[in-house]
């Protein structure tokens, strides 16, 4: 089970046994109803006999209260962002500025993660610096006025590599509330496998990656590290280094033998248990 309310299916179910993977503070996303989010988590959290938590900070506070706690975060789809990272070929031929002084970012713009007037901030100090932005936007039309900010909109997932390789720097301009500050962003991982300078704003994760992004919380500072990583570029293996060996296959061996110290796989040939009729017609 990976998302809270899951835990209404699990009840149904009887299941032998019980995953739960902890990937984000869903009780912080605004929105939502804290307590009945906080409810599912604390039922699943008790019951599970393994949970597994993709960021630091959700390991480090409930690890202690779990039956049997371990840290596998995401995964990356290394060779597809690591090639496009050196293949000119594959920078998508819509983007609207020559190459040179280009910033993206890549993900959803909205008001619960990404962080509007900070952004617009940094965009304002730097005129000659072409931002690119790709993603869904929930944001009103006007939020962003500037000349040298392009809005080009959700992308599909097989063109997302180029976008970000066509990319001279890629940042992460967030908000500081609770849901970011828990987080562990695949984008991250996909940022580094292309091989390009990081620009984010600081959340707790980002210990695990000391001297492979510039982390800054003002603007003006973000806007000089934007500077200086646009004239210094950045060391691509240095960075690839970092997430070669999180490959989704990797992970999800590290799944299997977490599964395998507790006793939830199967062996071969064993019958796999199966839900009662009414709980399969339900789902």
């Amino acid at each position: 089970v990976a998302c809270p309310p899951g835990a209404d299916v699990y009840r149904a179910l009887g299941a032998v046994g019980l995953v739960y993977q902890r990937t984000d503070r869903f009780e912080a996303f605004p929105g939502t109803d804290r307590a009945q989010i906080q409810g599912y988590h604390d039922h699943l959290r008790t019951n599970a006999d393994v949970t597994v938590f993709c960021a630091s900070l959700l390991y480090d506070d409930e690890a202690s209260t779990c039956t049997h706690a371990v840290y596998i975060d995401h995964g990356v789809d290394y060779d597809r962002f690591a090639d496009a990272g050196e293949d000119p070929t594959s920078h998508p031929a819509d983007i609207p500025v020559p190459d040179g002084n280009r910033v993206g970012f890549v993900g959803g713009i909205d008001d619960h993660t990404f962080d509007p007037p900070f952004f617009v901030d940094v965009a304002t100090r730097l005129p000659d610096v072409q931002f690119i932005l790709v993603g869904a936007c929930s944001l009103p039309e006007d939020w962003c006025p500037l000349p040298n900010v392009h809005l080009l909109g959700q992308r599909p997932y097989d063109e997302v590599p180029g976008y970000m390789a066509a990319c001279d720097v890629l940042i992460m301009p967030w908000n500081r509330s609770d849901w970011i500050r828990a987080c562990n962003p695949i984008k991250l991982k996909e940022y580094l496998a292309v091989g390009r300078p990081i620009v984010t704003t600081d959340f707790y994760e980002l210990r695990n990656y000391q001297g492979y992004v510039r982390i800054e919380t003002e603007p003006e500072d973000f806007a000089r590290a934007i500077r200086e990583s646009l004239e210094q570029g950045a060391d691509r293996a240095h960075l690839r280094a970092r997430v070669e060996d999180r490959t989704w296959e990797a992970q999800s061996n590290r799944m299997i033998e977490e599964l395998e110290r507790v006793g939830l796989t199967l062996e071969s040939g064993s019958p796999r248990p199966t839900a009662r009729p009414e709980v399969r017609n339900a789902i």
